[in-house]
C-alpha cells in the first residue's frame, strides 16, 4: 500500500470512530434562548432533547434538569455536587414530613409552663418560611392580536388579577415551537407541584417550592414566549423574551445528572 492509500484509509478510519462518537455522545436539541428583563441583562437557555429540558444560566451552567417521562425536576447545587428532586409526589411527601415534626414540637411546647409556651410557639414560627397573603388566580383575556417572536408567531393575551391589568404575555402552541411539547409538560408539572403546595395544610408555613412565572399560561395548552407581568416591587417584574430558536448537536451529558452528584438527604 502506498503511503497515499495508507493515509487516506487512515482519515477514512478516523472519521468513522469520530462519527461513531459523535452519534454516540451527542443529539440533535433545540436551543432556546430568552432574555430576561427588558434590557436583556440576563440570559436564560433551555436545551430540550432526549425528552428532557435543561435549564442554563447565563454562563451555561446547568441549573435544573426536567425529565418528561417522569415528570421529576433535577435541581442542581455545584457547590455541593447534589442535586434535589421534585415532583408532586415528593411535595406530598415533604407535607406530610413538616406535618409530623409539628405536631410533635407541638405535644413537647404543650409540656412547658404556660407562660413559656406562646414564646416557644413565636420561635418555631420563626424558623420556618411564612405565607405571604395569597394572590387571587391570574386569569388570561385574549387581546385578539397576534405577535411574534425569534421566528415563532403567539398571540397575546392580558393578565388580569382580580379584574386588574398585571401585565400581557404572548403565547404559542406547543406544536409551533421546537421542543414545545416537552417543554409544556415541564411548565404543567411545576405548575401542579405548585398547586400541590399550596394545598398542603401547613397553616401558615410555605413549602419552599417557588412557582416558576410561566406555568400558570400551561393551563391554556400554551407556551408564553413573551412575558410583562407587573410585580408589587420593580425587582420582581417580570419581562421575558424569546429572541432564538436553533437545533444543534448537543452533548447527551448535558441533559442528564453529572454522575458523580448526589441526591440531597434533606428539602
Amino acid at each position: 500500500m502506498t503511503f497515499a492509500k495508507y493515509l487516506l484509509a487512515a482519515l477514512t478510519l478516523q472519521f468513522l470512530i469520530s462519527s461513531s462518537a459523535l452519534s454516540t455522545d451527542s443529539l440533535t436539541a433545540v436551543h432556546l434562548l430568552f432574555n430576561q428583563n427588558a434590557s436583556g441583562q440576563q440570559q436564560l437557555r433551555l436545551v430540550i432533547g432526549d425528552n428532557r429540558v435543561a435549564t442554563l444560566d447565563s454562563d451555561d451552567q446547568v441549573l435544573s434538569i426536567f425529565d418528561a417521562s417522569s415528570s421529576k425536576l433535577y435541581v442542581l447545587d455545584h457547590a455541593t455536587a447534589s442535586y434535589r428532586v421534585s415532583d408532586v409526589e415528593s411535595v406530598h411527601k415533604l407535607a406530610a414530613s413538616i406535618q409530623l415534626g409539628m405536631a410533635t414540637l407541638e405535644s413537647k411546647i404543650a409540656s412547658l409552663p404556660v407562660s413559656q409556651q406562646s414564646i416557644a410557639r413565636q420561635k418555631l414560627l420563626g424558623i420556618f418560611p411564612h405565607h405571604a397573603q395569597k394572590a387571587s388566580e391570574a386569569q388570561f383575556v385574549s387581546r385578539g392580536k397576534t405577535g411574534s417572536f425569534a421566528g415563532i408567531s403567539c398571540e397575546w393575551f392580558d393578565t388580569l388579577v382580580d379584574g386588574n391589568k398585571a401585565g400581557q404575555i404572548c403565547a404559542t402552541p406547543p406544536k409551533q415551537l421546537p421542543g414545545g411539547a416537552t417543554l409544556h409538560s415541564m411548565l404543567t408539572s411545576i405548575s401542579n407541584m405548585y398547586e400541590a403546595m399550596e394545598k398542603a395544610d401547613l397553616g401558615n408555613i410555605a413549602l419552599p417550592i417557588p412557582e416558576n412565572p410561566m406555568s400558570p399560561v400551561a393551563k391554556l395548552g400554551l407556551i408564553p414566549i413573551k412575558m410583562q407581568e407587573s410585580g408589587a416591587t420593580q425587582a420582581s417584574t417580570v419581562d421575558v423574551e424569546l429572541v432564538s430558536v436553533q437545533q444543534q448537536m448537543t452533548k447527551q451529558s448535558l441533559l442528564h445528572l453529572p454522575t458523580d452528584y448526589k441526591p440531597q438527604t434533606t428539602p
